[in-house]
């Protein structure tokens, strides 16, 4: 018969030492791998989303142009090429740099007190949409003073409009649009290739 103390003794076996440490060494080689792809990608994950971001915020910026800044205002930046609609006339920039308006509403081609204006290059544009196309594609947004930002993107503008498939479905489908256009669709790829694409109706 075995000694009572013999009974109570606690500890681990060779066996159990070693299955320890092989499932040890297999979880370590799964969090190495883990963390390994997880340290690779952040950066990737942390770049796409900035150029995300920068997307949205310049199609925020036309989007402004679109509602508040095509029209004359007084102080406003305005870069070559700018168009704004007052009193119900087109008027363009007729500047080589960016100029800053001044306090005499330019209803007729002339000088502002600040900028000088003409009539459009373009004199098919008659529209505040057209005006939208053309400082899209012109890259001429009147909210811009610099290059490098809007440059490091490709930017589209074209006119569509929607057409029910078949009558009383309630299924649209999206076709070139008339001139001037009556939507006007505009799209921002960057160099990664994301796209960001909004609709602007004519008000």
């Amino acid at each position: 018969m075995l000694p009572s103390e013999n009974l109570n003794r606690k500890g681990f076996t060779l066996v159990e030492i070693i299955l320890a440490l092989m499932i040890a060494s297999i979880m370590a080689g799964f969090l190495t791998v883990y963390f390994d792809v997880s340290f690779q990608n952040g950066g990737a994950a942390v770049s796409n989303l900035q150029g995300s971001l920068q997307l949205h915020s310049v199609m925020e910026k036309i989007t402004t142009d679109y509602s508040n800044n095509m029209t004359w205002k007084t102080a406003n930046r305005y870069r070559p090429g700018a168009m704004i609609m007052t009193s119900g006339v087109i008027l363009e920039v007729d500047e080589i740099n960016e100029c800053i308006s001044g306090t005499i509403n330019p209803t007729f081609p002339g000088d502002d007190g600040g900028c000088k204006w003409k009539n459009p290059t373009d004199t098919t544009i008659t529209t505040l949409l057209q005006m939208l196309d053309a400082n899209v594609t012109a890259k001429a947004y009147s909210w811009f003073d610099g290059t490098q930002y809007i440059d490091d993107y490709i930017v589209t503008a074209k006119s569509v409009e929607f057409n029910e498939q078949t009558a009383g479905s309630g299924n649209y489908e999206e076709v070139n649009g008339p001139d001037p256009p009556n939507i006007l669709k505009v799209t921002l790829s960057s160099k990664n290739g994301e796209q960001l694409t909004a609709y602007f109706p004519e008000p």
